[in-house]
């Protein structure tokens, strides 16, 4: 009896190991020197790009603001050292930042992925957030606007979010979109380039 609990325990540990293990820790940096098209994909607009790190590391205030990636896998990543790599391959001119990252989806999966998006956030750096409430929540003329205020370290900080609108939605005056959630914003999801835009603004809130 012991012989067998002794089997089912190793191959309880293997189970374990098998499903826990990533060839790259949680710390691994990468250099920019190092950095691929494997890690980095230009969307069709200039300075959008498909993010594929785990986090994307900020400094400032001389702190370190860990931001994890959503559909991330591969290295961490210095935000600096990613606008290196940029400028090297001419994906960005110098001084300039990138206009967002992209989310590209399935026709149809848009909302499905932006609950997914937000809930992957809400496990990490707007944890201590209303998720249902975003700080800005607009109808722009070409997009929605979503806006969450976060603090890492003592550090001001907001996510931005670009959801594409329907027809419908951009026909009706501004004062009938009166949403009481996030979570009732219904995006196009036969957009031709299904999808939404995020980015992170460091040191600052969305109010300033």
């Amino acid at each position: 009896m012991s012989k067998l609990r002794s089997i089912i325990f190793s191959l309880a540990m293997v189970l374990f190991v098998m499903n826990n293990c990533n060839p790259v820790t949680a710390n691994q940096r990468i250099s920019s020197e190092k950095i691929s098209d494997k890690h980095i994909e230009l969307y069709k607009y200039d300075m959008s790009f498909i993010l594929r790190f785990s986090n994307m590391i900020y400094n400032e205030e001389n702190k370190d603001i860990v931001i994890p990636i959503f559909q991330g896998k591969y290295e961490d990543v210095l935000y600096k050292d990613f606008i290196d790599y940029c400028i090297r391959n001419k994906l960005l001119q110098p001084k300039v930042m990138e206009t967002g990252f992209m989310i590209k989806t399935k026709k149809g999966d848009i909302r499905k992925t932006f609950h997914q998006f937000l809930a992957f956030y809400k496990s990490n750096i707007l944890k201590n957030v209303d998720i249902e409430k975003p700080t800005v929540m607009i109808l722009s003329s070409t997009d929605w606007i979503i806006k969450y205020d976060f603090i890492v370290n003592g550090v001001p900080c907001y996510l931005k979010i670009e959801l594409p609108p329907r027809d419908e939605d951009l026909k009706k005056k501004r004062k009938d979109l009166i949403l009481k959630s996030v979570y009732d914003i219904i995006p196009e999801e036969e957009d031709m380039e299904p999808g939404f835009l995020y980015d992170f603004y460091i040191g600052s809130k969305s109010t300033d």
